[in-house]
C-alpha cells in the first residue's frame, strides 16, 4: 500500500475535524436545552448552560458527557471500518475518521485531570469528587484510555510502511488540534466578541455548521483515497 496525501484529502480531513467538534459541541448544546428551559451561552469552541438552569446534577451530567459521546461513537465506527478484511477504501476512511476526532486532545485532558467525561462523573458523584479527586480523575482517564485507545492502535497498525506510521501518524495526531484550537479561538475573535449577544452568536455558529456540512459534501469522497494498493 501507499500513501495519497493529495490537497483535496487534506482539505477534507480538516472539514472533518471541524464537523466533528462542531457536532460534539451541538450534542452538548441541544442536551442542556432539553434539560434547561432556555438555551445556553454559545461560542465556536465551548457551551454552557444558561442563567437560569435548574437541571439535576444528572441532567447536568447528561449534557457534560453527551460531547465525548459523539467523539466516542465516531472513534468506534473507524475502527469498525479498520477490520483487515474491509476493502482499502473502508480503511482508509476509518483511519480518517479516527483522527478527525482528535483523539489526543481526549487523552490530554483526562490526563490533566480534566475532560467532559471526568466532568461528568464529578457531577453524577459530587461528594466523591470532593473527598476523593484523584480517584476520579482517575476513573475519567481509565474510561478515555479504553474507549480511545484501540482506534488509535488499530489505525496506528493499519497506516503502511515506515512513513505512515512514523511520520503521518503523529502529524495526524498532534497538528489538528492545535489548527482546530487557533482556527475556533480566531473565529471567536472576529465573529463573537465580547458582549455579542446570544441570537447573533448562534447564527455564527450556525452559518459555520452548515459551511462545513457543505464542504463535507463536495469532499466526501476523498478520505476513502488515503491508500491505494502499489502500483508498478
Amino acid at each position: 500500500m501507499n500513501l495519497k496525501l493529495t490537497p483535496l484529502y487534506l482539505l477534507s480531513f480538516l472539514i472533518l475535524v471541524f464537523l466533528v467538534h462542531e457536532i460534539h459541541d451541538w450534542a452538548h448544546t441541544l442536551v442542556a436545552r432539553v434539560v434547561c428551559p432556555c438555551w445556553g451561552m454559545r461560542v465556536f469552541d465551548g457551551w454552557d448552560f444558561c442563567a437560569d438552569c435548574f437541571a439535576s446534577a444528572g441532567e447536568r451530567a447528561l449534557a457534560t458527557v453527551a460531547g465525548p459521546v459523539v467523539n466516542f461513537i465516531f472513534l468506534w465506527i473507524g475502527w469498525s471500518l479498520l477490520n483487515e478484511d474491509n476493502q482499502l477504501d473502508e480503511q482508509s476512511l476509518g483511519c480518517t475518521i479516527v483522527l478527525a476526532c482528535l483523539p489526543l486532545n481526549l487523552l490530554l485532558a483526562a490526563t490533566a485531570g480534566g475532560g467532559d467525561l471526568t466532568a461528568a462523573i464529578r457531577w453524577l458523584e459530587p461528594h466523591d469528587a470532593q473527598n476523593n479527586p484523584h480517584f476520579v480523575s482517575l476513573l475519567g482517564l481509565l474510561i478515555t484510555v479504553m474507549l480511545t485507545v484501540p482506534p488509535l492502535a488499530r489505525t496506528f497498525l493499519r497506516l503502511p510502511g515506515y512513513r505512515g506510521k512514523f511520520i503521518i501518524f503523529p502529524i495526524f495526531l498532534f497538528v489538528p488540534g492545535w489548527l482546530d484550537h487557533w482556527v475556533n479561538v480566531g473565529l471567536n475573535r472576529w465573529l463573537i466578541k465580547p458582549g455579542t449577544d446570544q441570537a447573533h452568536a448562534y447564527a455564527w455558529v450556525i452559518a459555520w455548521l452548515i459551511l462545513l456540512l457543505i464542504g463535507w459534501f463536495f469532499t466526501r469522497r476523498q478520505p476513502s483515497k488515503l491508500m491505494r494498493e502499489m502500483t508498478i
